[in-house]
C-alpha cells in the first residue's frame, strides 16, 4: 500500500507538478502595461522573440500585469500589441539566470501599425524578488584574468567577486555555511553525485558555458537540498547565426617571477609548464538538400584541453630520519633533561630509547633499560627494516642537519595532471508551444595525486619508491533533457531529467613495483605497492612523515533527478507547484590495502606511563609493530533518495509590491545498501562475550539481524516556508526582504557507500590492547588473522567500530534571511546594501560524539590512569568494583573507567556516525557597488563584514579534526570559525581604451595605426581580506580521546598576542636552512602547555589571526578584427602582478620550539600568455 501511495504521488507531480522548474536555470519577464495616463491595459499580447527565433507569448490580466515565464538565458525582443494602441517594442533585453526581469510598457494611442522602439534593458534595480545573488555573465567569463592553474574553473569566479562566498572549488562556504552544504545545478539539475555541491572534479568546458549565477540568500521554494546557497550554471545553445571560440594559453617560469626562498637561495625558477586550449562552435542543425534547421535545430559544442607539469619546492617541510638513523643512531634524540627517576632511582632523560627485551616490573612500577648511547646495535635491526633503510638511504637524503623539517615535498597536490573536456548541447523547437534540449558533458582528469604526505625523491617524477604518490583518473558523465510546453497563454510546464556520473580509480603510483616481495614481507601481496608505514609520534619532539600508500580502489557514483514543474497566472497571481525526485548512488570496489599497513609508536621503546622517552622510528628499526591491518575486499552498493515537493505564488500586491510566498516539503531516508550490508555497534545491546553493554548489531532480514534497512528513524517533518518581497520605494530605489527554511543533503559526503559493514565481509586486522607491547615482528611476515564473514555480535574485537547516532536520520537545518536597500545612483551604477544572517543546528558531525571518551573528573587519578589491574582488588584500590569483566586483567585503569572497557581494553576505536552537533551562525553586512558597462567601463565591487561562529568546519564526514576536546562539555567547540575573515573586499573592473577602431576616439585612424594602438582592454581583480584565526595545540594526555588537547592562554593582562612582525626583517637564507629563530609572529609565554593532566583553556582557534591577504590578477588584451566576421584577440595575465609575500606556516604547537615563529613564505607573479579567436 505504501508503495501505491508513493507511486500515485510520483504519478500526479509529472502530470502536472513541478519541482526544479524554469525558473531555476531560466529567466521571467513580468511587468504591467498601461496607457499614458497609467490606466491599466487588458488584453495586450506581449511577444518575446530571442536571437535564436524562440518566441513566447502572455496575455495581461485585468489589472494589465503579464509574466512570461521559462524564457532560455540569452538576448530578447518584447513586443507589446493591442487594437486601439501604437506597437511598442522593447529590443536587446539581457536576460539572466534565475532571473525575474521588471518590464513595464506604456502604450501610446494610435495604429496598431505604429511602432513605438526602445532599446536596452530597462531596470537596473531588483524589484520584483528578494534573492541576493551574484551573476557571472559571459562577459565576465571572457574579460576577467582567470588563472589556468589546474584547469580554468568558473566557479572561481563566485569566490574572486561575490560576497560572503569564500573558499575554493573544494571547501567552498556561502555566508558561513560548512563546507560541502551548498547545491550546484547545470542546467537546472543538481550534479551532485557523492558529496553535496561539489563540481570541480565534473566541471564543463568555460567555452561551453553562457554564465552563472551565485544565489546566496532569498531563495524561493523551487531551491531545496542546500545548507547554504546555489550554484547555477547554464550552458549555451546554439542559434540561427554560426558562432564559435577558438583559445590556447601557455604558461612558463619564464613568465613568473622566482618565489622567495629561491630567490634567497640563488635557486632558479621553479618549472612551471602548462598549456590550456580549446573552442566551441554552435549555429542551427543544416544538411545542405536535406533539413534547414534556422529557428528550428540548434547545437552548440565544446571542448577543452589542459595540462601541468609542475614540481615547486619551498622551505623544507616534511622529516625524515637522518641517515645514520638507520643504522640505529638515535643519539641526537636524547638530551640532558631529567623528566623522573625509575622505580630502581635511576634518572629518566627526554628522548632515551628503551630495550623493549629489558622491560619488567619492580614493585608493582615498569622499568627498562635504555641503550646505551642511544644506540641500538646492528644486530638488532630487522631485516625488512634494514631494507627500507637502504631505500632511503638512497632516495631520501635529509636537504640539513635539522631533526625535522629535512625533506622537499612539492608545494601542489597535483604536480602532474590532465583535463579532457567536451560538451554538446541540441535545442529543438517542436512547435511554436513546445520546446526540447539535450546536453552531454565528459571530464576526464588523470593526475599525480600528492594529499597523503609523505617524503619526496626531487630526482624521481613519482617521489621515489616509498612516496604515497597515487593515480587518479576521474571520468564523469553529465546528461540532461528538458522539455518545456506552453499549454496556453497562461499555463506553461517544464521537466528536466538529469543523469551524473563519476568513475574513481584510485591506485597507488607504485602499484606495480612488487614492493611486498622486494621487501620480504610474507602475507601481504607481493606485486603491487609499498605497504604504508607511519613512524611519526614521538614523545622527543621529533616526527617523521609515513611512507608507502597501499591503496588500489575503483568507486563509481551515479545520480539521477526527474524534475517537473507547472506555472500559471491568474489575476495578480503567478503560482507554480511542483516535485522533484532524485537518486544518488555510491558503488565501491576496494582493493587498497592488500600490501598492508604497518604502525610503530613510542610505547615499544619507551616505559609504561612515563612521558618523553622512546620514539616510534626507534621501534620500526626494532620491527616490533604495534597495529597493522591487511585489506579484504568487499565491494559495496550505497543508495540514497530524495522526494520534494513545492508550492509558489509570486503575488503583485501592489504596482510597487511583490509578495514571493512559498512552501517546500523534502523527504530524505536515511541511506541503504542494496543488499543491506551494513552494521552498527549499538551502545545498548549486551555483549555475549564480556557481558559489557556495545556490540553489533546487523541491518536486514535473517538470523541474528534486525529486520530493518536502517538503524534510525527517517525524518518525515522537513518543511521549508519561503517569505520574500520586494518593494519599489522610488522608480530608484528599491527594499527586499526574504526568509525561509532550508534543508541540507542526505547524500554519502565522504563514507564509502554505507558507514559499517562488519560482519558481511572478512577482516584481516591486528590489533594491540596493551600499547607498549608488539604484536609481532614483521621479519616473520604478517601474522594469518583473517576471520570470515559472519553475524557475530561479538566482532567489535575485529577492529575499530562505528555507531550510528540514533538521531541520524534528523536533516540539518538552516534559517537564513535577508534585508537589502538598493538605490541607483546614476545612469548606469547602483549600491546595494544588505544584511544577511544564517542559523544552522542539526549538521552531521560525528566527529563531536566521542562515547568512549575518559570521563574528565578521573584526570585526578593522574600518572596512575596507566597503571596495570590485574584483579578485582588493583581496582578496588581505585574505587571501582571490580575488574569491568574477568577477561579485562592485564588491562589499565583508564581503559577501565571509559564508558566501553571491552573496546579500550582491545585497542579498538570507536567512531560515530552522524550525530546531528554541529551548528552555526553567520551575520553579515554586505555593500555591492555595480557599474554596469557604460563608455567602455565595467566595475563590480563590494564589502563584507562579517562574524561566524561554530562548532564545526565542514559537512563532509570525519573532516572535522581536533574536536572535540571534551566530548563531556561540547559547548566548549562552540565559537569563532577557523575560516572566519572578518573583512573582505573584492574589485573586479574591466576597461576598454577608449582608442581605435570600434572605440570613441581613433575611429578613423589607419588600419596599422589602429592594430598598434587601438583595441587594447585592461581587467582586473582584487581580492584583500583580513586573517583567519590561529589554532593551537598543546601536548596529549594518555588513555584521552584520541584527539588534540589544547594549550592554555595565561594573559590576565590582556596584552596583544602579536608580536609585531616586521616583514622587511625577514631572513629567507635561514629558512631554507632551518633556521626561524628571528622570525618571531606571536608574544612567548602567553599560550603555554597546559599542566600534566589537565585539559587546556584555549578555545578551538583563537581570535589571533594570519597576516592580512591582498592579491590582484590583471589581464591586458589587444583585439584584431579579421574581416567582419571575426575577431582575434592577444591576452596577457598576470596573477599576484605586484609579487606580494605571503607569510605562513606560524608555528602553533607550543611543544615545539619553533612556536610562535613564522617558518615559511609563499607567493610570486605567475604570468600567462594566450590568443582567442571569435567568431
Amino acid at each position: 500500500m505504501r508503495a501505491y501511495r508513493l507511486a500515485l504521488f510520483v504519478v500526479v507531480c509529472l502530470a502536472g507538478a513541478t519541482v526544479a522548474d524554469a525558473q531555476v536555470n531560466r529567466a521571467t519577464i513580468s511587468g504591467t502595461v498601461t496607457d499614458s495616463l497609467g490606466a491599466a491595459i487588458p488584453g495586450v499580447t506581449v511577444t518575446v522573440t530571442g536571437e535564436s527565433g524562440l518566441t513566447f507569448t502572455a496575455q495581461t490580466n485585468m489589472a494589465g500585469q503579464y509574466t512570461v515565464p521559462s524564457v532560455p538565458v540569452g538576448t530578447y525582443a518584447a513586443k507589446f500589441e493591442i487594437e486601439g494602441f501604437k506597437t511598442f517594442v522593447r529590443d536587446k533585453l539581457t536576460l539572466q539566470v534565475s532571473q525575474t526581469l521588471r518590464l513595464d510598457a506604456e502604450l501610446a494611442v494610435g495604429q496598431l501599425a505604429e511602432t513605438v522602439s526602445v532599446t536596452g534593458t530597462p531596470q537596473l534595480i531588483q524589484r520584483e524578488t528578494p534573492d541576493v545573488g551574484t551573476t557571472v555573465t559571459r562577459d565576465y567569463l571572457t574579460a576577467l584574468p582567470l588563472s589556468m592553474g589546474g584547469g580554468r574553473y568558473p566557479e572561481t569566479f563566485a569566490y574572486r567577486l561575490s560576497p560572503g562566498v569564500e573558499g575554493d572549488t573544494w571547501t567552498s562556504r556561502i555566508n558561513g555555511s560548512p563546507a560541502f552544504s551548498k547545491e550546484v545545478l547545470l542546467e537546472g539539475a543538481s550534479v551532485t553525485t557523492y558529496l553535496a555541491g561539489h563540481f570541480g572534479e565534473s566541471s564543463v568546458s568555460m567555452e561551453a558555458l553562457q554564465e552563472f549565477k551565485v544565489q546566496t540568500s532569498g531563495l524561493s521554494a523551487e531551491f531545496g537540498r542546500t545548507g547554504g546557497g546555489v550554484f547555477n550554471f547554464v550552458m549555451r545553445s546554439g542559434e540561427n547565426q554560426v558562432h564559435g571560440t577558438g583559445f590556447g594559453t601557455l604558461r612558463n617560469e619564464a613568465l613568473n617571477a622566482n618565489t622567495f626562498l629561491n630567490e634567497a637561495a640563488g635557486r632558479p625558477k621553479p618549472r612551471d609548464r602548462q598549456s590550456n586550449y580549446g573552442g566551441s562552435f554552435g549555429g542551427p542543425v543544416r544538411i545542405p538538400g536535406v533539413y534547414d534547421g534556422h529557428n528550428r535545430t540548434f547545437f552548440f559544442a565544446a571542448a577543452e584541453k589542459f595540462k601541468v607539469r609542475s614540481y615547486v619546492y619551498a622551505a623544507p617541510n616534511r622529516s625524515v630520519p637522518q641517515l645514520e638513523m638507520y643504522n640505529g643512531d638515535l643519539s641526537r634524540l636524547l638530551t640532558s633533561t631529567v623528566v623522573g627517576t625509575d622505580a630502581l632511582g635511576r634518572p629518566i632523560f627526554r628522548g632515551a630509547i628503551y630495550d623493549p627485551l629489558t622491560l619488567r616490573e619492580v614493585n608493582g612500577v615498569f622499568v627498562a633499560d635504555a641503550f646505551p648511547g642511544n644506540v641500538i646495535p646492528a644486530n638488532r635491526i630487522s631485516q625488512v627494516s634494514r631494507r627500507i633503510g637502504e631505500i632511503a638511504k638512497q632516495h631520501y637524503v635529509p636537504v640539513n642537519d635539522a631533526l625535522t623539517a629535512n625533506n622537499l615535498f612539492p608545494t601542489q597536490n597535483t604536480p602532474e595532471f590532465d583535463q579532457n573536456q567536451w560538451s554538446f548541447k541540441i535545442d529543438q523547437v517542436v512547435s511554436a508551444r513546445q520546446r526540447l534540449s539535450g546536453s552531454l558533458a565528459r571530464n576526464t582528469r588523470p593526475r599525480l595525486l600528492l594529499d597523503a604526505g609523505g617524503i619526496w625523491d626531487a630526482n624521481d617524477p613519482i617521489g621515489g619508491p616509498l612516496s604515497t604518490a597515487r593515480r587518479q583518473v576521474i571520468n564523469s558523465w553529465l546528461a540532461r533533457v528538458a522539455h518545456d510546453y506552453t499549454i496556453s497563454p497562461a499555463l506553461h510546464n517544464s521537466l528536466i531529467l538529469s543523469f551524473n556520473r563519476m568513475a574513481n580509480p584510485n591506485r597507488s603510483a607504485h602499484v606495480a613495483d612488487s614492493c611486498g616481495a622486494l621487501l620480504g614481507i610474507k602475507g601481504v601481496r607481493q606485486d603491487g605497492p609499498c605497504p604504508r608505514i607511519t613512524w611519526g609520534a614521538g614523545p622527543a619532539g621529533v616526527s617523521f612523515d609515513p611512507i608507502g600508500d597501499p591503496q588500489d580502489d575503483f568507486q563509481a557514483y551515479n545520480s539521477w533527478g526527474v524534475a517537473n514543474s507547472l506555472g500559471w497566472s491568474k489575476g495578480r497571481h503567478f503560482m507554480k507547484v511542483g516535485a522533484d525526485i532524485r537518486g544518488n548512488q555510491l558503488n565501491t570496489q576496494p582493493l587498497g590495502n592488500l600490501a598492508g599497513t604497518f604502525n610503530f609508536t613510542a610505547a615499544q621503546t619507551g616505559i609504561p606511563g612515563v612521558n618523553f622517552v622512546g620514539h616510534s622510528f626507534a621501534s620500526f628499526l626494532l620491527g616490533g609493530v604495534n597495529n597493522a591491518s591487511v585489506g579484504v575486499p568487499l565491494n559495496l552498493a550505497g543508495r540514497t533518495f530524495y522526494y520534494a515537493g513545492y508550492a509558489q505564488d509570486d503575488f503583485k500586491a501592489t504596482p510597487k509590491l511583490t509578495l514571493q510566498l512559498g512552501l517546500r516539503y523534502e523527504y530524505q531516508p536515511p541511506a541503504v545498501e542494496t543488499h543491506d550490508r551494513t552494521s552498527n555497534f549499538d551502545l545498548t545491546v549486551t555483549d555475549p562475550l564480556t557481558g559489557m553493554k556495545g556490540a553489533v548489531v546487523f541491518a536486514g532480514d535473517g538470523a541474528g539481524r534486525t529486520g530493518s534497512r536502517t538503524f534510525v528513524a527517517s525524518d518525515k517533518t522537513n518543511f521549508s516556508p519561503r517569505v520574500g518581497g520586494a518593494y519599489a520605494l522610488t522608480d530608484r530605489t528599491s527594499l527586499r526582504a526574504g526568509y525561509g527554511i532550508f534543508y541540507g543533503a542526505n547524500v554519502f559526503n565522504g563514507f564509502s557507500s554505507v558507514p559499517f559493514s562488519r560482519g558481511f565481509g572478512g577482516t584481516n586486522n591486528i590489533s594491540n590492547p596493551l600499547a607498549h607491547t608488539s604484536m609481532f615482528n614483521w621479519d616473520a611476515g604478517y601474522p594469518d588473522a583473517f576471520v570470515a564473514a559472519a553475524i557475530d555480535p561479538t566482532s567489535w574485537r575485529l577492529g575499530g567500530v562505528t555507531h550510528w547516532d540514533p538521531d541520524a536520520g534528523r536533516i540539518p537545518l538552516t534559517h537564513q534571511w535577508n534585508v537589502n536597500v538598493q538605490r541607483q545612483l546614476l545612469q548606469n551604477l547602483t549600491v546595494d546594501i544588505g544584511y544577511v544572517g544564517t542559523r544552522s543546528s542539526g549538521i552531521w558531525v560525528g566527529d563531536l560524539a566521542h562515547k568512549n571518551q575518559l570521563d574528565p573528573k578521573y584526570l585526578s587519578f593522574g600518572p596512575n590512569l596507566s597503571t596495570i589491574l590485574r584483579t578485582d582488588a588493583d581496582a578496588q584500590r581505585f574505587g571501582l568494583p571490580g575488574l569491568p569483566y574477568p577477561e579485562f586483567a592485564g588491562g589499565q585503569l583508564w581503559q577501565a573507567l571509559v564508558p566501553f572497557p571491552h573496546l579500550a581494553r582491545n585497542g579498538i576505536g570507536l567512531t560515530t556516525f552522524d550525530s546531528p552537533l554541529g551548528r552555526s551562525r553567520y551575520d553579515g553586512l554586505q555593500i555591492a557597488v555595480n557599474r554596469r558597462y557604460a563608455n567602455g567601463l565595467t566595475v563590480f565591487g563590494n564589502y563584507n563584514l562579517s562574524k561566524t561562529l561554530q562548532n564545526m568546519e565542514s559537512a563532509l564526514r570525519n573532516d572535522n579534526s581536533g574536536r572535540p576536546l571534551d566530548y563531556y562539555h561540547l559547548d566548549l567547540e562552540y565559537g569563532l570559525g577557523d575560516f572566519d575573515q572578518t573583512h573582505t573586499w573584492k574589485l573586479a573592473v574591466v576597461y576598454e581604451v577608449p582608442v581605435g577602431h570600434e572605440r570613441r576616439f581613433g575611429a578613423d585612424i589607419p588600419g596599422v595605426l589602429d592594430a598598434i594602438v587601438g583595441g587594447w582592454t585592461v581587467s582586473m581583480i582584487g581580492n584583500y581580506a583580513s586573517g583567519t584565526p590561529l589554532r593551537f595545540t598543546g601536548s596529549a594526555i594518555p588513555g584521552w580521546n584520541g584527539r588534540a588537547n589544547r594549550p592554555d592562554v595565561r594573559n590576565p593582562d590582556g596584552r596583544p598576542f602579536l608580536a609585531g612582525f616586521d616583514s622587511s626583517n625577514f631572513n629567507p637564507a635561514a629558512i631554507a636552512q632551518g633556521n626561524y629563530a628571528d622570525h618571531r609572529y606571536l608574544v612567548p609565554g602567553l599560550i603555554v602547555d597546559h599542566a600534566p593532566f589537565t585539559l587546556g583553556n584555549a578555545p578551538f582557534v583563537l581570535d589571533v589571526r594570519d597576516p592580512f591577504a591582498r592579491n590582484e590578477d590583471i589581464s591586458i588584451q589587444k583585439g584584431f578584427r579579421l574581416g567582419q566576421q571575426m575577431r582575434m584577440q592577444v591576452r596577457g595575465e598576470l596573477f599576484n602582478v605586484f609579487n606580494r609575500r605571503t607569510f605562513t606556516g606560524i608555528n602553533t604547537n607550543v611543544l615545539d620550539e619553533r612556536f610562535g615563529q613564522v617558518t615559511n613564505v609563499t607567493g610570486n607573479r605567475v604570468g600567462q600568455l594566450g590568443v582567442r579567436l571569435e567568431f
